[in-house]
């Protein structure tokens, strides 16, 4: 998901909470679906709040073991 927002605004202001990475994150793993890739700033940047490749990892790691 290139872009994750809590809204359509498109800029860093405007970026995900945790909670709705969170939330996206349970979508995915709810429905089966065995990769995704999520990105706040541009789809090469893996390093911004909240979609953080450390965090993005435990949250699906936590999701898949049912404690998300």
């Amino acid at each position: 998901m290139h872009g994750v927002h809590d809204n359509n605004g498109g800029t860093s202001k405007y970026q995900a909470s945790e909670e709705v990475l969170r939330g996206m994150i349970w979508a995915v793993v709810q429905r089966g679906i065995g990769a995704t890739f999520f990105n706040t700033a541009s789809y090469k940047e893996f390093t911004v709040d909240p979609v953080r490749i450390e965090l993005v990892a435990r949250l699906l790691a936590e999701a898949n073991a049912g404690t998300l």
